[in-house]
């Protein structure tokens, strides 16, 4: 449709323009007038907000095993968003190459659904109940795109009552499991591997072996997983970083940290919440969390730098993670209290 820029089509994009929108729903309203006054065609502007329950073909129970593969899958993705916006230099060839990354990774995350062997109609229900429902999923995963990047053709096709699945394309995709997680291991996983998280203080004690035992992680356990002053994956987090808080403090045998306000590759908010996995807004508040029960010790700096003071001593028992990399002992630690 051609667009004459007229004085007189300018005033009637902005009759239908309420101040604040964006260039897009301007442009949609804009159209949407033409477009209704072709002939009878009749365009009805519908401002209720989206009714998932149109998606839905039944409400199944919802499998455990399903949503602790989902909390797996959006960790993942949301640490590829992190180094996309990490990247210090943009362009064309970083855009095309995290287009590829995450067409691999919706490929493996179908692929790994439909490997719990569930009935692909009751899987995308419960894919759209969680993350349509469930409030503590809801709260800490907000995007929809796992959801509709694996299973949108499928979404699409409820939109018009068509429930039928392509048991042949389904059948190909279960067959393509093992190929999907040699790719992503590839194209996402290794690139991931190769961003070695650098933390300068950690790397001034280069051969200091960091010990935590099964003993340190009861009492980690103890003060805070089973502490009713804290809930939902708030727990898994605070867990997280106290744990990450332990590792440095094992590895350079000092009780006390300095986190640094604006450091590159030193203790800082960014490095804390690489290495455990916690979103970085939420490290100051279990900081905080941490001092009102007498966990840590906190002072802030005049420079905005803050120095900690862990009050935790070493508890004996079996040796539950152990390793001079840093790295390796985050993951341990990510990968045990997992989401």
């Amino acid at each position: 449709m051609k667009f004459n820029e007229s004085s007189e089509n300018i005033k009637s994009l902005y009759r239908f323009s309420p101040l604040g929108e964006g260039n897009m729903d301007r442009l949609c309203k804009y159209m949407e007038h033409e477009l209704n006054s072709i002939g009878n065609l009749n365009i009805q502007m519908n401002n209720k907000e989206f009714d998932f329950h149109m998606l839905l073909h039944n409400v199944p129970k919802i499998s455990r095993k399903v949503k602790k593969m989902l909390y797996g899958l959006q960790e993942m993705y949301q640490y590829i968003g992190q180094e996309k916006n990490q990247e210090k230099v943009k362009g064309r060839e970083l855009a095309r190459e995290y287009r590829s990354r995450y067409r691999y990774f919706f490929e493996y995350c179908k692929s790994e659904l439909l490997s719990l062997d569930i009935d692909v109609n009751d899987l995308i229900d419960m894919l759209i109940i969680i993350y349509y429902t469930d409030k503590e999923f809801v709260a800490e995963s907000k995007q929809k795109d796992i959801l509709w990047n694996t299973f949108g053709e499928e979404l699409i096709n409820r939109c018009m009552d068509d429930y039928k699945v392509d048991e042949e394309k389904i059948i190909s995709l279960k067959n393509r499991q093992y190929k999907n997680r040699r790719l992503y291991q590839k194209h996402v996983l290794k690139k991931q591997k190769s961003k070695r998280i650098t933390v300068g203080t950690l790397d001034d004690y280069f051969d200091s072996v960091i010990t935590i035992t099964e003993g340190d992680r009861k009492v980690i356990n103890q003060y805070i997983k089973l502490n009713p002053n804290i809930k939902g994956t708030n727990k898994i987090d605070a867990c997280r970083l106290f744990a990450v808080l332990l590792m440095i403090v094992r590895k350079t045998g000092n009780m006390k940290i300095t986190k640094y306000y604006n450091k590159p590759n030193d203790i800082t908010d960014l490095s804390l919440s690489k290495l455990s996995g916690v979103d970085r807004r939420k490290i100051e508040t279990l900081l905080q969390w941490y001092r009102q029960q007498g966990l840590i010790e906190l002072t802030v700096m005049p420079n905005s730098n803050v120095n900690m003071k862990l009050d935790f001593v070493e508890y004996g028992g079996k040796i539950w993670l152990q390793d001079s990399n840093y790295n390796h002992i985050c993951a341990g630690i990510r990968d045990y209290y997992r989401k």
